[in-house]
């Protein structure tokens, strides 16, 4: 019976920890696209480099990378970032 009740505290731990890593990740996408739109694009392509550096394919991520690369002008590295999504 005490091994049923750990094993569910467990689980309910650990689907706990993995809604906050995604609570986590939606907020990093977020506040990065808040700090693009202060001008602030230095701060906010380093949050999502951040997480391109785990997550390399990550598509939310290009893509978020390559908003604000719109918004700074850059069209070579928005494009590139673009150019990803496609593979």
């Amino acid at each position: 019976m005490i091994f049923i009740i750990l094993v569910a505290i467990g689980i309910i731990l650990i689907v706990a920890s993995g809604s906050f890593l995604i609570q986590t990740k939606k907020d990093s996408y977020e506040k990065a696209l808040a700090l693009a739109a202060l001008g602030n694009y230095v701060d906010a392509r380093v949050i999502i480099r951040d997480i391109l550096d785990n997550s390399p394919s990550n598509v939310r991520a290009h893509y978020v990378i390559a908003k604000i690369y719109a918004m700074e002008g850059d069209t070579v590295n928005e494009a590139r970032h673009l150019e990803k999504l496609k593979r």
